[in-house]
């Protein structure tokens, strides 16, 4: 006999965190690495990453904050 899985959150609400939960750790490793750069990094790259993970990670929480 197969036991139903109960849900306790919507599922909205589980994407906006798995959409969210790696933006943040995006965001947390390149903000440490534009910080402290290892030696022949391309910083260019990491802030252009770190920018637009910034921007879809304000979208996300605004966009949360709105459901």
């Amino acid at each position: 006999m197969m036991k139903k899985v109960q849900r306790r959150h919507p599922l909205p609400a589980r994407l906006f965190h798995w959409t969210l939960a790696p933006l943040a750790v995006i965001l947390t490793v390149t903000g440490l690495l534009i910080t402290a750069p290892p030696r022949g990094s391309n910083v260019l790259i990491t802030r252009k990453i770190h920018s637009l993970a910034g921007f879809l990670f304000t979208f996300g929480f605004l966009a949360r904050l709105y459901y």
